[in-house]
């Protein structure tokens, strides 16, 4: 069997590797349109920033490891043409077809995206000391605070009433728009973007579908992929940005591993995305996971023992619908993640609040406070349900 990939970022490697871990004997080319292979996206604002200091450090596999794996790489390959009917993409047959083209950023004028390695050496070169991000989100937040950590002047313009919208309440927006603003960071809310020089911007992606749209691929919003991520076309199958879905790493990890399943035959379901999110600026670390419906509690603890002198601040925001578990966000400065990973579990595995409650966790006051505060959190929420 022939299996062509066309796009070589996080969806398409991992559908190639995955293929390759599946079936020794599938035939995989991946057709690439930039000169890199796979790298880290996400780490790029930490790049900027210089807490990585050499590109190369993002680079998940070289050329040489997909020979190793006996995978096809081909770089700087822009498709051009899609014949579904002969199976060809550019003359080159394939008897299964995976689109993981990517997302394209969205810009409302001139000025500069972060997208790429290209964005970020771009944005070194800046010499004005003044710059704008459009767009508060997550990646605009990050930008922001990788450009004010190498000496530039930066303010964020947001056209909601705070920032990161999609994942965090007001209020807990709240508490990022003010350390931001503590380290010199300007946030304007409810304004609109005007045209400005040196404007960076970050307000979202559209999912890259130009070649799908050229081979007759049914698109909404993005290509239109059934539970099995297969397109309109069955020997097609698309993952990743590029599909009508959340535009996040982890989602394109897992549909392209779904995808690499019923390549070969299986039935595999894509069950969706929680569109759980975590990210950290300087010391601070914020994160949401699920959907923030139903009724919701708040609550400010302690990482460690209130006496212990590195004990730092946390605040959680719990969210249930019908006594089960919806959502969770949380802002503070350490200690973030595994209580979101903690409470992505209960919302994927439908837990009430009572089983939040009864849960038993770890103590010693150097790592944990005794009243750990998603119990506090899960507590208030049942009191205000009682």
């Amino acid at each position: 069997m022939n299996v062509l990939i066309i796009g070589g970022g996080t969806a398409g490697t991992t559908a190639a590797l995955e293929l390759r871990k599946l079936d020794k004997d599938v035939n995989i080319t991946i057709l690439e349109q930039s000169s890199y292979t796979q790298y880290s996206y996400c780490a790029l604002p930490y790049l900027l920033e210089g807490q990585i200091k050499n590109f190369n450090d993002l680079m998940y596999y070289n050329e040489d490891f997909f020979k190793q794996q006996n995978i096809k790489i081909k770089l700087n390959h822009d498709v051009t043409n899609i014949d579904l009917e002969r199976k060809e993409v550019d003359g080159i047959c394939y008897d299964k077809l995976i689109i993981a083209t990517g997302s394209k950023a969205i810009t409302l004028g001139e000025g500069y995206t972060f997208k790429s390695i290209d964005d970020v050496n771009k944005l070194k070169e800046i010499k004005e000391d003044d710059l704008t991000i459009v767009g508060g989100g997550f990646v605009g937040v990050e930008v922001a605070w990788a450009l004010n950590k190498i000496g530039k002047k930066v303010t964020i313009i947001e056209n909601k009433d705070h920032l990161m919208s999609n994942s965090f309440d007001s209020d807990m927006s709240e508490l990022i728009e003010k350390y931001l603003e503590e380290n010199g960071i300007d946030v304007l809310l409810n304004s609109r973007y005007t045209t400005k020089k040196n404007t960076v911007f970050a307000c979202g992606v559209k999912a890259n579908t130009k070649i799908a749209e050229i081979a007759g691929i049914k698109l909404e919003n993005g290509i239109v992929v059934n539970e099995y991520m297969q397109t309109s076309n069955d020997n097609v199958y698309a993952c990743g940005d590029c599909i009508n879905s959340a535009k996040l790493a982890l989602p394109a990890i897992k549909q392209a591993k779904v995808v690499a399943h019923n390549v070969l035959g299986k039935k595999e379901m894509y069950l969706g995305s929680q569109g759980n999110i975590i990210s950290k600026i300087g010391e601070l670390i914020f994160g949401s996971v699920g959907k923030c419906e139903g009724t919701f509690s708040k609550f400010k603890g302690k990482t460690k023992a209130h006496y212990m002198t590195d004990a730092k601040d946390i605040q959680v925001k719990l969210y249930a619908k019908d006594d089960i578990i919806t959502g969770c966000q949380i802002v503070g400065y350490e200690e973030v993640l595994g209580r979101l990973n903690l409470i992505a579990l209960a919302v994927e595995k439908r837990l009430k609040i009572k089983d939040l409650i009864d849960m038993h966790t770890c103590y010693n006051p150097s790592v944990s406070p005794v009243f750990e505060p998603l119990v506090v959190a899960a507590e208030i929420l049942q009191k205000k349900n009682d």
